[in-house]
Order: C-alpha cells, then sequence, then structure tokens
C-alpha cells in the first residue's frame, strides 16, 4: 500500500504541466512570389479548444481541415482504441489486490491517468483540426493561406488534457479579370 501511494504521490507531483508554442512559416511553407495576379489580405485570427479526460476526447465534427503546408496534426481515431487501453490498465490494480473495493476504485484512476498519459496529443489533434477546418469554412473566397503563425496552447493534467490553438494568417485571393 506505501508503494501505491508513493507512486500516486510523484505522479500527482510530475503532472499537471502547461505548455505554449507558437509556430510560424518554415521553408516548407514558402507558397512561392505572390504577384499581381493575388490580393493578399489579413485573415482573422481563428482559434479552436478541445479537452480529453482519461485520455477519451469529443470530436463534435467528422470533417477534416487540411491545409497543404500548414502545421499538420496526427489523424483522429475513434475512442474505440482508447477505450481498450482503458480497460487493460484499469483492471491492473483490481487483479493485484484480488479485486478489493479499494484496488478496484484505485484502478478506474490508475486506468485513468496512464491512458491519459498514453493519448495526451488527442486534444491537441482534434482542436488543431478544428482550427483548419473553421479557417477554411470562414474563408471560402481564399484561395491560398499564406505565412501562418500558431499559439499553441496545452495544458496536462493527471487526468485531463487541454489544447488551444490560435492561427494567424493571411489569405491570398486570385484576382478576377
Amino acid at each position: 500500500m506505501k508503494k501505491i501511494l508513493l507512486l500516486a504521490t510523484i505522479a500527482i507531483l510530475f503532472t499537471g504541466c502547461s505548455n505554449t508554442l507558437l509556430i510560424t512559416q518554415g521553408e516548407q511553407g514558402y507558397a512561392g512570389d505572390l504577384n499581381e495576379g493575388y490580393e493578399v489580405v489579413e485573415l482573422d485570427e481563428i482559434s479552436a479548444t478541445n479537452r480529453s479526460f482519461f485520455g477519451f476526447v469529443i470530436d463534435k465534427n467528422k470533417k477534416d481541415g487540411v491545409i497543404t503546408n500548414f502545421n499538420s496534426y496526427n489523424r483522429t481515431v475513434s475512442n474505440l482504441p482508447r477505450f481498450f487501453t482503458y480497460l487493460t490498465w484499469s483492471a491492473v490494480l483490481p487483479v493485484v489486490t484480488s479485486f478489493h473495493p479499494i484496488g478496484v476504485i484505485g484502478g478506474i484512476f490508475l486506468g485513468g491517468a496512464i491512458n491519459n498519459s498514453i493519448w495526451s496529443r488527442t486534444s491537441y489533434n482534434v482542436a488543431q483540426k478544428e482550427a483548419n477546418l473553421r479557417l477554411i469554412s470562414e474563408n471560402p473566397e481564399i484561395d491560398l493561406f499564406v505565412y501562418p503563425k500558431y499559439k499553441v496552447e496545452t495544458k496536462v493534467g493527471l487526468f485531463t488534457n487541454k489544447s488551444n490553438i490560435t492561427i494567424y494568417t493571411k489569405g491570398a485571393k486570385l484576382k478576377t479579370k
């Protein structure tokens, strides 16, 4: 029991970190020369936030928002693989304690903490997808998104993760003659 309390104390002390990341365009995002055939406009900033609990994320939108040469994300998958890893990890402590009620309750939380750690980027991936999708859908007249900058804020806790992505970019429209 002392080892479990020691592990829980260590886990609490070393979780709950937050991080802010700024990303700007690199060589891969170079759009080429924007000549007089384009009208470049400053676009409103776009933000999206997502949270996960025990590694599970709510992804309401089934569409993808992908912009070539923008900050990419790992494609989100259903919560089914997350459920199986949670089920596996939450069963460890109850089995070790011969299904003692404290072991069962501890297993629920231990499984949630481990699952949250394994799937820590899920909230980031969904927030990035949602931000890209909003950028595309709210600017249908834009032919080319150029010079992006990102502000990525993540907060990782013992049982939850939260990510907020803000995109600052310009848009280029082809001039019609």
